[in-house]
């Protein structure tokens, strides 16, 4: 017999008896699509369904309108006046929506998973010390503001989930599927005409010298303004293609040269991944196979995942065709069966989020795997503290390897929940 876990007992019930009303406010969201930043009424909605769980609310995060914070935490006062910091975890949740077509992107979907892994932990907490917040963000862009104003520099993890199309229920993983690329537009206003083809023509000569997928589009002339996307493996590459394009504008009499905000590569937490994939494995649930592919364009996990650790999990929901950002994608997304799957790797998103709470071992990885990447990319970020001191890697093994590869079904301190799938 398992060793009963009170935590993740009371996870998993909270998570089941909050169901229905999960999916009550995630299809009142369908039916009500919102832009990005003018989503109030998705915003009320979800901070409701999470105050009525315990969680204190707050708005206009970062000075966005529409951008919140709800936080729920138990806290050992005796300890951290000793210096004990404990582990704090956060979900990331968006509801906004193409007014005209809707939620092309399943997004209502992903926030069942998160919203029903936010309200596992919270439950949790009854009996665990720790802090777990939902932060909702106005789009691609208003995340990019919200990382670049320090909003997650204080969490040790942060988590969320979107539906996937099919085949592709598993985009990131230890193999590196997943990752992002690093973009930025800008534009170039130049009232000459000659000046502008002769600008464009020295765009040409510089994208010709570069190395994919490096590389700088002119996505179009309009009057006197020429419209750039840069396109980097990284945010290094990136600021090298801004270095060439500012070079190019101060080389041609009368060029204005306006960038848009950055928007960074993604970096990928491994620990992160491996633990959902190994919890979901575990479970029972299917995802489909892991398989190596080319780094997608950048959103704004990018930024987010160059302050903490970070991992957006994919989740398949459908065996149906369909494609992100049809109309038929928002429907089947919608559907029961949907919102079963959605919550079903809540449970995955869930015991990954306790164990970063309850295991400082744990986030001592993520933290410095993050601090390595960064290293690589030419920023030095120190490792952080829970207890005044750091322990980042175990011991080495009896083969005098510097700690395992990756955690196993036998490092966790699994038991059977209720309704939890025998395998």
């Amino acid at each position: 017999m398992p060793v009963k876990d009170t935590a993740r007992e009371a996870a998993f019930a909270a998570m089941r008896a909050a169901r229905n009303d999960i999916v009550r406010v995630c299809r009142e969201i369908h039916d009500d699509p919102e832009p990005a930043g003018t989503e109030q009424r998705a915003t009320e909605r979800l901070s409701a369904l999470l105050a009525q769980h315990g969680f204190a609310v707050e708005t206009g995060v970062a000075g966005l309108p529409t951008a919140f914070r709800t936080t729920k935490l138990n806290h050992d006062t005796e300890a951290m006046r000793k210096g004990l910091r404990h582990g704090h975890v956060a979900m990331l949740v968006r509801a906004d929506a193409d007014p005209v077509a809707g939620h092309v992107d399943g997004t209502p979907t992903g926030l069942a998973a998160a919203l029903g892994t936010a309200i596992g932990i919270g439950a949790s907490l009854d009996s665990e010390f720790g802090t777990v917040t939902v932060l909702g963000y106005p789009g691609d862009s208003g995340l990019v503001a919200m990382a670049r104003a320090g909003v997650f520099d204080e969490f040790d993890a942060v988590l969320g989930a979107r539906p996937a199309v099919p085949g592709e229920g598993y985009c990131h993983t230890i193999e590196g599927t997943g990752e992002t690329l690093a973009v930025r537009s800008a534009t170039v206003t130049l009232e000459d005409a000659d000046a502008r083809k002769a600008f464009v023509a020295a765009v040409a000569v510089e994208v010709a010298a570069l190395e994919a997928p490096n590389r700088i589009d002119v996505s179009g002339v309009d009057g006197a303004t020429v419209e750039l996307m840069l396109t980097g493996r990284t945010s290094i590459e990136l600021r090298g293609l801004s270095s060439a394009v500012q070079r190019l504008a101060d080389g041609t009499v009368g060029a204005a040269l306006t960038f848009g905000a950055a928007f960074d590569d993604t970096l990928v937490s491994r620990i992160l991944a491996r633990r959902v994939k190994t919890y979901s494995d575990t479970l029972g649930y299917k995802m489909d196979k892991i398989r190596k592919a080319e780094p997608d364009i950048a959103s704004g996990w990018g930024s987010v995942s160059y302050a903490t650790p970070a991992f957006l999990l994919n989740f398949p929901f459908t065996t149906e065709p369909v494609v992100r950002g049809d109309a038929a994608f928002a429907t089947v997304a919608a559907g029961s069966e949907s919102y079963d799957h959605a919550l079903e790797f809540a449970e995955c998103l869930c015991m990954t989020g306790l164990d970063v709470l309850r295991d400082m071992q744990f986030r001592s990885i993520a933290d410095d795997q993050l601090v390595k990447a960064l290293a690589k990319r030419g920023i030095t970020r120190n490792h952080r503290r829970w207890l005044g001191v750091h322990p980042v890697i175990g011991k080495p093994d009896s083969n005098g390897k510097n700690g395992k590869k990756g955690p196993r079904t036998t490092d966790f301190r699994m038991v059977r929940g209720p309704g939890m799938r025998d395998n």
